[in-house]
């Protein structure tokens, strides 16, 4: 669980710096923590979890052999749900991750000012309140930290991070994925075998152990992207 919840702590990053270079041409680590909790505020669970599940989908080729060659190696709790396919351990923990808190809306956690401050002493102690860039730092220790790759399948944490690179660049390059609009990209997940299949069975789980049937998924949703 640990492994699943940084590296979707690394997705909302990615997540937060595509949502910046669209509002203000800004990246991550030029946010002020305001702008930073102004993004996090417009990423409800349900957007999400739906980006989530195609930055996992983008990431199955004709070349991959099973499961484990994606991000689906990871976040492989998938339940059909009504409004699409949700992420169902990640979803009930994202309150607990390494940068970030849930209340009633995904904020800025300020568990590591401590650090912070330990980490950093000669920086200007408003420093904490401009940016967040030395989150990242924390979060890349953690992502290359052995401790945290103790479940591995011989796949890392920082290689599933490039592979959440570059499903987000091919999405980004993607105009017609609909990354904003929330209805649209449960309206998306609708479309697609997979949900169709699980959401009128008595186990919604989504089993994503057949790669043929993860690969169809991939190109329905390229046949939907155009």
């Amino acid at each position: 669980m640990r492994r699943k919840l940084l590296l979707f702590d690394y997705i909302v990053g990615k997540i937060v710096d595509w949502q910046a270079q669209i509002d203000w041409q800004k990246r991550y680590n030029e946010l002020t923590r305001a702008q930073i909790n102004e993004i996090l505020a417009t990423l409800s669970g349900k957007r999400l979890m739906k980006l989530l599940y195609f930055i996992c989908l983008s990431s199955v080729h004709e070349d991959t052999q099973k499961r484990q060659d994606s991000l689906f190696g990871i976040f492989d709790r998938y339940i059909a749900m009504e409004n699409g396919p949700v992420e169902d351990s990640v979803y009930h923990n994202r309150g607990i991750l390494l940068r970030y808190t849930f209340d009633s809306e995904l904020k800025l956690s300020d568990k590591y000012q401590e650090h912070f401050k330990f980490n950093y002493p000669d920086v200007d102690e408003n420093a904490y309140n401009k940016s967040d860039i030395y989150r990242v730092e924390i979060l890349n220790e953690q992502l290359q930290d052995p401790k945290n790759n103790k479940e591995t399948d011989e796949t890392n944490l920082m290689l599933y991070a490039k592979m959440v690179d570059k499903s987000i660049e091919h999405l980004r390059n993607k105009k017609t994925f609909p990354f904003e609009d929330k209805e649209l990209l449960i309206q998306m997940t609708h479309e697609l075998p997979l949900w169709n299949k699980y959401i009128n069975k008595n186990d919604t789980c989504i089993q994503l152990d057949n790669i043929e049937e993860l690969k169809y998924e991939r190109h329905c949703f390229d046949e939907l992207l155009g």
